[in-house]
């Protein structure tokens, strides 16, 4: 299996979402996903799995380019997004649901998201929500 083509699957897996989200989400080095997708080194296998899981993909399709490509269901920012919610805990699965739904009913165009982001927070919890994270 070339690494070239595992990284032209890959860069196409991801879709719009960016190297740079990538690169943060699953913790590679600054050019490791580029690496990576040009074919200069292979993916870690740990990586593979995990993008594979995050990204509902056909293992088969992404290692050996064969079987089905990334579904049109979902964007890979929505595979993302979803991967989050399922890996987050009750409390935050609440909070991300209902800042969903502000943003979702509001049409936000950027200028209010502040003060819904406050909305879907209850009094005081993110607060402690981001001292705990400290």
């Amino acid at each position: 299996m070339p690494k070239s083509e595992i990284g032209e699957r890959l860069k196409k897996a991801r879709g719009d979402v960016s190297q740079a989200e990538i690169t943060k989400r699953y913790g590679l080095g600054k050019n490791t996903l580029s690496n990576y997708e040009t074919g200069v080194t292979a993916p870690k296998l740990d990586f593979l799995m995990q993008f594979i899981q995050d990204f509902k993909l056909d293992a088969n399709w992404l290692l050996l380019g064969e079987g089905e490509p990334p579904s049109a269901d979902y964007s890979a920012r929505e595979a993302m997004l979803i991967a989050d919610y399922r890996a987050s805990d009750e409390e935050d699965k609440r909070i991300l649901e209902r800042t969903g739904a502000s943003f979702a009913k509001s049409g936000v165009d950027g200028q209010d998201q502040e003060g819904l982001k406050s909305a879907a927070w209850p009094t005081g919890e993110k607060k402690k929500r981001v001292r705990k994270q400290e």
